[in-house]
Protein backbone atom coordinates (compact mmCIF):
# COMPACT_ATOMS: atom_id res chain seq x y z
CA UNK A 1 0.00 0.00 0.00
CA UNK A 2 2.36 2.29 -1.22
CA UNK A 3 1.84 5.99 -1.47
CA UNK A 4 3.82 8.92 -2.72
CA UNK A 5 4.53 11.88 -0.69
CA UNK A 6 2.43 14.24 -2.85
CA UNK A 7 -0.62 11.81 -2.35
CA UNK A 8 0.44 11.51 1.25
CA UNK A 9 -0.25 15.21 2.16
CA UNK A 10 -3.48 14.99 -0.42
CA UNK A 11 -4.54 11.82 1.86
CA UNK A 12 -4.12 13.82 5.48
CA UNK A 13 -5.13 17.27 4.34
CA UNK A 14 -8.14 16.17 2.12
CA UNK A 15 -9.86 13.13 4.08
CA UNK A 16 -10.36 14.47 6.83
CA UNK A 17 -12.60 17.49 5.25
CA UNK A 18 -14.15 15.18 2.66
CA UNK A 19 -15.57 12.93 5.54
CA UNK A 20 -16.82 15.74 7.51
CA UNK A 21 -17.93 17.68 4.76
CA UNK A 22 -20.28 14.66 4.22
CA UNK A 23 -21.20 14.44 7.31
CA UNK A 24 -22.26 17.61 7.84
CA UNK A 25 -24.62 18.30 5.11
CA UNK A 26 -28.11 17.46 7.43
CA UNK A 27 -27.10 18.76 10.71
CA UNK A 28 -27.33 22.50 11.72
CA UNK A 29 -24.59 22.50 14.03
CA UNK A 30 -24.27 25.40 17.00
CA UNK A 31 -21.47 27.58 16.85
CA UNK A 32 -19.15 25.71 19.60
CA UNK A 33 -15.90 24.64 18.50
CA UNK A 34 -15.35 20.52 17.78
CA UNK A 35 -14.84 17.60 19.86
CA UNK A 36 -10.88 17.29 18.94
CA UNK A 37 -9.69 13.08 19.15
CA UNK A 38 -6.39 13.14 18.13
CA UNK A 39 -4.31 10.17 16.37
CA UNK A 40 -0.82 9.14 16.60
CA UNK A 41 0.36 6.25 14.45
CA UNK A 42 3.40 5.72 11.50
CA UNK A 43 1.71 7.88 8.61
CA UNK A 44 4.66 7.64 6.71
CA UNK A 45 8.07 6.00 6.69
CA UNK A 46 7.71 1.56 6.14
CA UNK A 47 5.13 1.18 8.64
CA UNK A 48 2.49 3.35 6.85
CA UNK A 49 0.57 0.64 6.23
CA UNK A 50 -0.39 0.24 9.67
CA UNK A 51 -1.19 3.69 10.03
CA UNK A 52 -3.41 4.52 7.08
CA UNK A 53 -6.12 2.08 8.20
CA UNK A 54 -6.30 3.37 11.39
CA UNK A 55 -6.58 7.28 10.21
CA UNK A 56 -9.40 6.07 8.01
CA UNK A 57 -11.50 3.87 10.45
CA UNK A 58 -11.23 7.22 13.22
CA UNK A 59 -12.30 9.45 10.45
CA UNK A 60 -15.36 7.21 8.80
CA UNK A 61 -16.60 6.66 12.81
CA UNK A 62 -15.97 10.53 13.48
CA UNK A 63 -18.25 11.32 10.19
CA UNK A 64 -20.77 8.89 11.54
CA UNK A 65 -20.97 10.60 14.57
CA UNK A 66 -21.54 13.85 12.90
CA UNK A 67 -24.48 12.61 11.06
CA UNK A 68 -26.04 11.19 13.68
CA UNK A 69 -26.39 14.66 15.60
CA UNK A 70 -22.66 14.61 17.11
CA UNK A 71 -21.93 14.81 21.02
CA UNK A 72 -22.93 17.51 23.09
CA UNK A 73 -24.63 19.44 19.96
CA UNK A 74 -20.49 19.55 18.84
CA UNK A 75 -18.71 17.88 15.95
CA UNK A 76 -16.08 15.19 16.38
CA UNK A 77 -13.13 16.02 14.63
CA UNK A 78 -10.30 13.79 14.25
CA UNK A 79 -6.66 15.15 14.40
CA UNK A 80 -4.05 12.84 13.05
CA UNK A 81 -0.22 13.15 14.12
CA UNK A 82 2.50 11.40 12.57
CA UNK A 83 4.88 9.52 15.04
CA UNK A 84 6.52 7.75 12.22
CA UNK A 85 6.90 4.46 14.48
CA UNK A 86 9.68 6.09 16.91
CA UNK A 87 8.88 6.11 20.41
CA UNK A 88 10.36 9.69 20.70
CA UNK A 89 7.94 11.48 18.22
CA UNK A 90 5.17 9.87 20.22
CA UNK A 91 6.63 11.71 23.21
CA UNK A 92 6.48 14.52 21.46
CA UNK A 93 3.60 14.44 19.35
CA UNK A 94 1.77 13.25 22.55
CA UNK A 95 3.00 16.81 23.81
CA UNK A 96 1.51 18.74 20.98
CA UNK A 97 -1.88 17.50 21.62
CA UNK A 98 -1.75 18.54 25.20
CA UNK A 99 -0.91 22.18 23.55
CA UNK A 100 -3.85 21.72 21.80
CA UNK A 101 -5.93 20.80 24.85
CA UNK A 102 -6.91 17.70 23.32
CA UNK A 103 -7.67 14.93 25.98
CA UNK A 104 -8.37 12.16 23.89
CA UNK A 105 -6.09 10.11 22.01
CA UNK A 106 -6.43 6.93 19.62
CA UNK A 107 -3.27 5.32 18.86
CA UNK A 108 -0.55 4.56 18.66
CA UNK A 109 -0.40 0.95 16.99
CA UNK A 110 2.83 -0.29 18.31
CA UNK A 111 4.03 -1.43 21.83
CA UNK A 112 7.13 0.63 22.20
CA UNK A 113 5.15 3.83 21.08
CA UNK A 114 2.32 2.96 23.43
CA UNK A 115 4.69 2.68 26.62
CA UNK A 116 6.48 5.97 25.48
CA UNK A 117 3.13 7.85 25.32
CA UNK A 118 2.46 6.44 29.28
CA UNK A 119 4.95 9.06 31.63
CA UNK A 120 2.69 11.75 30.27
CA UNK A 121 -1.11 10.73 29.98
CA UNK A 122 -1.33 11.34 34.11
CA UNK A 123 0.53 14.36 33.68
CA UNK A 124 -1.37 16.41 31.05
CA UNK A 125 -5.25 14.27 32.17
CA UNK A 126 -4.93 12.60 28.61
CA UNK A 127 -6.70 8.72 27.76
CA UNK A 128 -5.33 6.67 25.17
CA UNK A 129 -6.75 3.83 23.62
CA UNK A 130 -4.17 1.22 22.15
CA UNK A 131 -4.95 0.33 18.78
CA UNK A 132 -2.63 -2.55 17.04
CA UNK A 133 -0.47 -3.95 19.83
CA UNK A 134 -1.43 -6.92 21.18
CA UNK A 135 0.98 -6.63 24.14
CA UNK A 136 -0.74 -7.93 28.04
CA UNK A 137 1.30 -5.38 29.68
CA UNK A 138 -1.08 -2.99 29.15
CA UNK A 139 -3.76 -4.75 30.80
CA UNK A 140 -1.77 -6.22 33.31
CA UNK A 141 1.12 -5.42 35.44
CA UNK A 142 1.54 -1.19 33.66
CA UNK A 143 -1.83 -0.95 34.00
CA UNK A 144 -3.19 2.58 34.41
CA UNK A 145 -6.93 3.95 34.41
CA UNK A 146 -6.45 6.40 31.65
CA UNK A 147 -5.51 3.67 28.77
CA UNK A 148 -7.61 1.45 27.23
CA UNK A 149 -6.75 -1.40 25.36
CA UNK A 150 -8.96 -2.23 21.98
CA UNK A 151 -6.85 -4.93 20.86
CA UNK A 152 -7.36 -8.59 21.64
CA UNK A 153 -4.40 -9.14 23.83
CA UNK A 154 -1.52 -11.54 22.39
CA UNK A 155 -3.03 -14.22 25.34
CA UNK A 156 -6.77 -13.97 23.52
CA UNK A 157 -5.76 -13.94 20.11
CA UNK A 158 -3.21 -16.94 20.47
CA UNK A 159 -5.89 -18.56 22.56
CA UNK A 160 -8.67 -18.43 20.37
CA UNK A 161 -6.32 -19.10 17.06
CA UNK A 162 -4.40 -21.77 17.91
CA UNK A 163 -7.63 -23.86 18.66
CA UNK A 164 -9.07 -22.93 15.33
CA UNK A 165 -5.59 -24.22 14.00
CA UNK A 166 -5.31 -27.17 15.91
CA UNK A 167 -8.88 -28.13 14.68
CA UNK A 168 -8.74 -27.25 10.74
CA UNK A 169 -4.93 -28.56 10.60
CA UNK A 170 -4.11 -31.20 13.28
CA UNK A 171 -1.42 -33.02 10.77
CA UNK A 172 0.72 -30.03 11.14
CA UNK A 173 2.69 -30.61 13.87
CA UNK A 174 6.03 -29.24 13.29
CA UNK A 175 5.84 -25.19 13.65
CA UNK A 176 8.06 -22.31 13.69
CA UNK A 177 7.55 -18.63 13.57
CA UNK A 178 8.95 -15.47 11.51
CA UNK A 179 9.50 -12.46 13.11
CA UNK A 180 11.50 -9.05 13.19
CA UNK A 181 13.93 -8.14 15.66
CA UNK A 182 11.18 -6.19 18.04
CA UNK A 183 10.82 -7.28 21.82
CA UNK A 184 7.33 -7.59 20.92
CA UNK A 185 7.30 -9.63 18.45
CA UNK A 186 9.34 -12.51 20.56
CA UNK A 187 6.55 -11.90 23.12
CA UNK A 188 3.68 -12.77 20.58
CA UNK A 189 5.92 -16.31 19.98
CA UNK A 190 6.21 -16.51 23.50
CA UNK A 191 2.58 -16.32 23.89
CA UNK A 192 1.04 -18.20 20.41
CA UNK A 193 3.61 -21.48 20.67
CA UNK A 194 2.60 -22.05 24.27
CA UNK A 195 -0.74 -21.79 23.04
CA UNK A 196 0.12 -23.76 20.18
CA UNK A 197 1.15 -26.24 22.58
CA UNK A 198 -2.15 -26.62 24.72
CA UNK A 199 -4.61 -26.47 21.76
CA UNK A 200 -3.01 -29.23 20.19
CA UNK A 201 -2.66 -31.14 23.33
CA UNK A 202 -6.23 -30.67 23.79
CA UNK A 203 -7.25 -32.27 20.69
CA UNK A 204 -5.05 -35.58 21.39
CA UNK A 205 -2.05 -33.88 19.19
CA UNK A 206 1.58 -33.54 19.82
CA UNK A 207 3.55 -30.72 18.34
CA UNK A 208 7.45 -29.81 17.66
CA UNK A 209 8.62 -26.51 18.17
CA UNK A 210 11.24 -24.70 16.43
CA UNK A 211 13.31 -21.78 17.12
CA UNK A 212 11.83 -18.85 14.90
CA UNK A 213 13.65 -17.10 12.46
CA UNK A 214 14.42 -13.69 13.12
CA UNK A 215 15.32 -10.70 10.56
CA UNK A 216 16.11 -6.99 11.29
CA UNK A 217 13.67 -4.47 11.37
CA UNK A 218 13.41 -3.05 7.30
CA UNK A 219 15.84 -5.60 5.81
CA UNK A 220 15.22 -6.27 1.93
CA UNK A 221 16.81 -9.92 2.05
CA UNK A 222 15.25 -12.63 3.95
CA UNK A 223 17.31 -15.29 1.97
CA UNK A 224 19.63 -16.18 4.94
CA UNK A 225 16.26 -17.01 6.99
CA UNK A 226 14.44 -18.73 4.23
CA UNK A 227 17.40 -21.09 3.50
CA UNK A 228 16.89 -21.96 6.79
CA UNK A 229 13.19 -22.73 6.56
CA UNK A 230 13.87 -24.51 3.82
CA UNK A 231 16.14 -26.83 5.03
CA UNK A 232 13.95 -27.67 8.32
CA UNK A 233 11.36 -30.12 9.26
CA UNK A 234 8.63 -26.98 9.74
CA UNK A 235 5.18 -27.43 8.02
CA UNK A 236 3.41 -24.63 9.87
CA UNK A 237 4.75 -21.19 10.13
CA UNK A 238 3.47 -18.10 12.36
CA UNK A 239 3.99 -14.64 10.56
CA UNK A 240 4.24 -11.96 13.21
CA UNK A 241 6.43 -9.54 10.53
CA UNK A 242 4.12 -6.78 9.20
CA UNK A 243 3.94 -3.60 6.66
CA UNK A 244 6.96 -3.93 4.25
CA UNK A 245 8.50 -6.15 6.32
CA UNK A 246 6.06 -8.98 5.88
CA UNK A 247 5.77 -8.22 2.24
CA UNK A 248 9.27 -8.51 1.38
CA UNK A 249 9.32 -11.95 3.21
CA UNK A 250 6.25 -13.82 1.69
CA UNK A 251 7.52 -12.18 -1.80
CA UNK A 252 10.88 -13.92 -1.83
CA UNK A 253 9.42 -16.83 -0.15
CA UNK A 254 7.76 -17.95 -3.09
CA UNK A 255 10.83 -17.32 -4.67
CA UNK A 256 12.23 -20.11 -2.23
CA UNK A 257 9.43 -22.11 -3.05
CA UNK A 258 8.83 -21.92 0.72
CA UNK A 259 4.63 -21.58 -0.27
CA UNK A 260 5.01 -25.39 -1.48
CA UNK A 261 6.50 -26.83 1.67
CA UNK A 262 4.85 -24.87 4.58
CA UNK A 263 0.98 -26.41 5.06
CA UNK A 264 -0.35 -23.73 6.64
CA UNK A 265 1.18 -19.39 7.01
CA UNK A 266 -0.83 -18.67 10.11
CA UNK A 267 -0.14 -15.10 10.09
CA UNK A 268 -0.53 -12.75 13.05
CA UNK A 269 0.41 -9.46 11.89
CA UNK A 270 -0.39 -8.79 8.17
CA UNK A 271 -4.24 -9.78 7.57
CA UNK A 272 -5.02 -7.68 4.67
CA UNK A 273 -1.81 -6.37 3.69
CA UNK A 274 -0.75 -9.24 2.04
CA UNK A 275 -3.47 -10.26 -0.66
CA UNK A 276 -4.09 -6.51 -1.40
CA UNK A 277 0.38 -6.53 -2.10
CA UNK A 278 0.65 -10.59 -3.89
CA UNK A 279 -2.79 -10.70 -5.31
CA UNK A 280 -2.56 -13.08 -7.61
CA UNK A 281 0.80 -14.54 -5.95
CA UNK A 282 -0.60 -14.85 -2.43
CA UNK A 283 0.42 -18.65 -0.96
CA UNK A 284 -2.90 -20.64 -1.46
CA UNK A 285 -2.42 -21.64 2.43
CA UNK A 286 -2.50 -18.17 4.55
CA UNK A 287 -5.18 -17.80 7.31
CA UNK A 288 -5.58 -14.46 9.28
CA UNK A 289 -6.89 -12.74 11.60
CA UNK A 290 -9.55 -10.17 10.85
CA UNK A 291 -11.89 -7.91 13.42
CA UNK A 292 -15.29 -8.41 12.37
CA UNK A 293 -17.74 -11.18 11.68
CA UNK A 294 -18.60 -11.99 8.22
CA UNK A 295 -22.13 -12.40 9.40
CA UNK A 296 -22.31 -8.81 9.91
CA UNK A 297 -20.93 -8.06 6.07
CA UNK A 298 -23.66 -6.08 5.36
CA UNK A 299 -23.97 -3.66 7.88
CA UNK A 300 -24.27 -0.06 6.18
CA UNK A 301 -22.07 1.04 8.86
CA UNK A 302 -19.13 -1.30 7.93
CA UNK A 303 -19.81 -1.33 4.21
CA UNK A 304 -19.12 2.86 4.65
CA UNK A 305 -15.78 1.76 6.28
CA UNK A 306 -15.29 -1.13 3.18
CA UNK A 307 -16.10 1.74 0.77
CA UNK A 308 -13.97 4.40 2.15
CA UNK A 309 -10.70 2.24 2.33
CA UNK A 310 -11.52 0.95 -1.07
CA UNK A 311 -11.37 4.22 -2.28
CA UNK A 312 -7.64 4.61 -0.63
CA UNK A 313 -6.31 1.11 -1.26
CA UNK A 314 -8.77 -0.31 -4.00
CA UNK A 315 -9.31 -3.82 -1.54
CA UNK A 316 -13.06 -4.45 -1.55
CA UNK A 317 -12.98 -4.74 2.26
CA UNK A 318 -11.68 -2.71 4.84
CA UNK A 319 -8.58 -3.35 6.33
CA UNK A 320 -8.45 -4.89 10.41
CA UNK A 321 -7.16 -1.74 11.73
CA UNK A 322 -9.65 0.40 10.37
CA UNK A 323 -12.30 -1.37 12.61
CA UNK A 324 -9.80 -1.00 15.23
CA UNK A 325 -9.78 2.44 15.85
CA UNK A 326 -13.60 2.82 14.31
CA UNK A 327 -14.62 0.66 17.67
CA UNK A 328 -12.20 3.50 19.60
CA UNK A 329 -13.70 6.38 18.32
CA UNK A 330 -17.21 4.99 18.64
CA UNK A 331 -16.40 4.29 22.32
CA UNK A 332 -15.32 7.72 22.81
CA UNK A 333 -18.29 9.05 21.20
CA UNK A 334 -20.70 6.96 23.50
CA UNK A 335 -18.97 7.42 26.63
CA UNK A 336 -19.10 11.30 25.78
CA UNK A 337 -23.02 10.84 25.09
CA UNK A 338 -23.63 8.37 28.15
CA UNK A 339 -21.45 10.85 30.43
CA UNK A 340 -22.46 14.37 28.88
CA UNK A 341 -19.29 15.40 29.35
CA UNK A 342 -15.67 15.49 27.18
CA UNK A 343 -14.01 15.54 30.99
CA UNK A 344 -11.21 12.92 31.48
CA UNK A 345 -12.64 11.42 34.91
CA UNK A 346 -16.43 11.58 33.72
CA UNK A 347 -15.43 9.78 30.27
CA UNK A 348 -13.20 7.07 31.68
CA UNK A 349 -16.20 6.22 34.31
CA UNK A 350 -18.26 5.69 31.35
CA UNK A 351 -15.83 3.92 29.37
CA UNK A 352 -15.90 1.35 31.79
CA UNK A 353 -19.38 0.65 32.53
CA UNK A 354 -21.05 1.28 28.37
CA UNK A 355 -21.94 -2.06 25.96
CA UNK A 356 -21.71 -1.16 22.44
CA UNK A 357 -23.35 -1.89 19.32
CA UNK A 358 -20.61 -1.82 16.67
CA UNK A 359 -19.31 -2.98 13.00
CA UNK A 360 -17.72 -5.86 14.86
CA UNK A 361 -20.74 -7.04 17.05
CA UNK A 362 -21.36 -6.07 20.40
CA UNK A 363 -18.39 -4.68 22.21
CA UNK A 364 -17.25 -3.58 25.55
CA UNK A 365 -14.23 -2.61 27.93
CA UNK A 366 -13.40 -5.04 31.07
CA UNK A 367 -14.00 -2.98 34.27
CA UNK A 368 -11.30 -4.17 36.07
CA UNK A 369 -8.65 -3.63 33.43
CA UNK A 370 -10.21 -2.47 30.49
CA UNK A 371 -9.69 -4.96 27.69
CA UNK A 372 -11.97 -4.78 24.97
CA UNK A 373 -13.71 -7.78 24.79
CA UNK A 374 -15.55 -8.46 21.04
CA UNK A 375 -14.73 -11.80 18.50
CA UNK A 376 -11.94 -12.54 16.13
CA UNK A 377 -12.27 -14.04 13.03
CA UNK A 378 -9.65 -15.97 11.32
CA UNK A 379 -10.01 -16.32 7.38
CA UNK A 380 -8.10 -18.32 5.03
CA UNK A 381 -7.17 -15.93 1.64
CA UNK A 382 -6.69 -17.83 -1.45
CA UNK A 383 -5.58 -16.58 -4.96
CA UNK A 384 -7.72 -15.85 -8.12
CA UNK A 385 -7.50 -15.06 -11.43
CA UNK A 386 -10.37 -12.79 -10.99
CA UNK A 387 -10.06 -8.97 -9.83
CA UNK A 388 -8.95 -8.15 -7.12
CA UNK A 389 -6.98 -11.34 -7.55
CA UNK A 390 -7.84 -12.87 -4.60
CA UNK A 391 -10.44 -14.34 -2.07
CA UNK A 392 -11.39 -14.85 1.49
CA UNK A 393 -12.90 -18.54 1.95
CA UNK A 394 -12.94 -20.63 4.80
CA UNK A 395 -13.96 -18.00 7.97
CA UNK A 396 -14.40 -19.00 11.55
CA UNK A 397 -15.47 -16.76 14.07
CA UNK A 398 -14.86 -16.82 18.00
CA UNK A 399 -15.55 -14.70 20.80
CA UNK A 400 -12.81 -12.97 22.74
CA UNK A 401 -14.44 -13.66 26.39
CA UNK A 402 -13.96 -17.55 27.13
CA UNK A 403 -10.79 -17.20 25.70
CA UNK A 404 -9.43 -13.96 27.59
CA UNK A 405 -7.04 -14.66 30.77
CA UNK A 406 -8.51 -13.49 34.13
CA UNK A 407 -8.34 -9.87 35.13
CA UNK A 408 -4.83 -9.24 37.05
CA UNK A 409 -4.40 -5.56 36.82
CA UNK A 410 -0.83 -4.34 38.00
CA UNK A 411 0.07 -8.52 38.03
CA UNK A 412 2.05 -9.78 35.54
CA UNK A 413 0.00 -12.52 33.14
CA UNK A 414 0.77 -15.78 34.36
CA UNK A 415 0.50 -18.31 31.07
Amino acid sequence: MKTTSKQRRRFLKGASAALAGAAVGRVAWAQQDPIKIALTAPLSGPAQSVGEPLLIGAQVAAAQANRAGGVLGRQIEIVPFDDKANPTQTAAVVREMAGQKINLIVGPPLTANGMAAYPLLTEYNMIMTITGSADERFTHENFMRNVFQASPNNYITSRSYTKVLAQRYPDVTVWTAALTDLSAQLTIWNVFSTMLTRAYAEAGRKITLLDPIVAKLGTPDFRPQLSGLMDSQATGLMNAMFGSDGVTFFQQARQFGLDKKIKVFADYSMALDLPLALKRNLPANVMSKVYYPLTLGDDPLLLELHKAFGAKSGSPVAHPLCIISHNAVQAYVEAMRAARSTETPKVIEALETIKIKSIRGPIHYRKEDHQMLASLSYVKFVPRDAEPGWAAVDAVTTPDEPNAPLPTPGVALKL
